[in-house]
């Protein structure tokens, strides 16, 4: 199946495009091409792999701790992936993200950060954008 996105220029060397969603885990070729300047069309083929994204199942104790952070939770699911963007980030601030430690595809650690008190939902992502 072919999927045409529209890319966005960063600089003369750079474009950034957002992927399609997908149904299922997937391999895909991409290539670039411009209609610009009499058109241009890439040779080199990149690879994209979509991935379901993880799911979390539940974590484990201690399921409280101090709010000046650094409580480490076990937390268990399914899709996780070693990569350096597997995180966690607790609640919903953007500044609440964390580096996951892989233990296995379905456990992974991760220390709680400095947060306000309070209730703090967790949520996992493998490429550090898709929580």
């Amino acid at each position: 199946r072919r999927v045409i996105v529209d890319a966005e220029i960063l600089s003369a060397t750079e474009i950034a495009c957002k992927t399609p969603k997908m149904t299922r885990q997937a391999n895909a070729v991409v290539q670039v091409t411009t209609a610009a300047g009499g058109g241009y069309t890439s040779r080199e083929r990149l690879y994209f792999v979509f991935r379901d994204l993880p799911r979390l199942l539940s974590a484990y104790p201690p399921i409280i701790g101090p709010d000046t952070g650094g409580t480490s939770v076990s937390i268990e699911g399914s899709g996780f992936l070693d990569t350096p963007s597997l995180k966690c980030r607790f609640g919903l601030r953007s500044d609440s993200v964390v580096q996951a430690r892989f233990i296995s595809d379905r456990r992974i650690l991760c220390n709680t950060p400095t947060l306000l008190t309070g209730d703090a939902p967790i949520f996992v992502t493998t490429n550090g954008v898709d929580f």
